[in-house]
């Protein structure tokens, strides 16, 4: 993965953090079924309650790494897994467009130009998305 598309998936995520842990939560309950594991029995082995379970699997709490370990472990898959296929929504901007944007940003050396450039980013964002 480069540089970019980490960039990308990152701000993606800061602004989407539920997408990210329903596909993890989603990826838990479905590889604790092909074990066929019962949620009692896995809660049990990771020490917390059904209810805490639950909501890992459905997004609605975060998960630790820590914790997504003990999962893999029980379940005898990689960590990697819970990964694997994460596709994010498709964005209506072209990335070529994104990467420019991001490349020119990066040569601007003064912290003034490039905060009034943030601000009025956010303005021409909000202003433009309302109209689309």
């Amino acid at each position: 993965m480069n540089n970019f598309n980490l960039h990308y998936i990152l701000i993606y995520m800061k602004k989407n953090r539920n997408f990210i842990r329903n596909k993890i939560g989603e990826k838990i309950r479905y590889y604790r079924n092909f074990r066929g594991v019962t949620l009692k029995k896995l809660a049990e082995e990771l020490n917390i309650t059904s209810q805490q379970l639950q909501k890992y699997e459905k997004g609605m709490n975060r998960i630790t790494t820590e914790r997504l370990e003990e999962i893999s472990l029980i379940l005898d898959i990689p960590v990697s897994y819970f990964f694997n296929d994460l596709k994010l929504p498709k964005n209506s901007h072209n990335d070529t467009e994104i990467r420019k944007l991001i490349f020119n940003f990066k040569k601007i050396s003064s912290r003034k130009i490039r905060k009034l450039l943030i601000e009025n980013s956010a303005i021409f964002a909000e202003e433009f998305s309302l109209k689309q």
